[in-house]
């Protein structure tokens, strides 16, 4: 089996992966100062689109919606900030702050309405338990489609 490495674009280590639902696709979030997050095109490794300006020091999360058209994603220590994009236009829909908990798992909630898309955070507490319901920094976050 052949290994192939990637190289990180900005300067910094990778924090996170995630596998587009069609499985053609990947992205990664940096950990760096300014961190950006790049998507591939796999297995040929072709860089298709860049995200920036979405945290301050390292993304803890990224999650594609189950039709792959939003990415969510989640920053680390100190802004904590929850991102939602329209990755192929490299355009924010949703930017909420996650208050003083880190988030490690962002969900896609299923919906009924087609144009809707709703995410639910969870934080990871000293015990292992998840955080999540009302009482989770973030809550569930609704999201009109385009």
């Amino acid at each position: 089996m052949e290994q192939t490495f990637l190289h990180g674009l900005g300067g910094g280590g990778i924090g996170c992966l995630t596998m587009h639902p069609s499985g053609k696709l990947f992205a990664v979030g940096e950990i760096c100062e300014r961190p950006n997050v790049f998507i591939y095109e796999y297995p040929s490794l072709r860089l298709v689109k860049v995200l920036r300006n979405g945290t301050e020091a390292e993304y803890a999360t990224l999650k594609f919606s189950p039709d792959g058209g939003y990415l969510a994603t989640v920053g680390s220590y100190p802004d904590l900030m929850i991102t939602v994009w329209q990755w192929q236009k490299e355009h924010v829909v949703l930017r909420s702050k996650a208050f003083s908990q880190e988030i490690f798992l962002i969900l896609p909630v299923p919906q009924r309405h087609p144009d809707h898309l709703r995410y639910r955070a969870h934080s990871l507490l000293e015990d292992g338990d998840y955080l999540h319901g009302p009482e989770a920094p973030g809550r569930d976050r609704k999201i009109r489609g385009g």
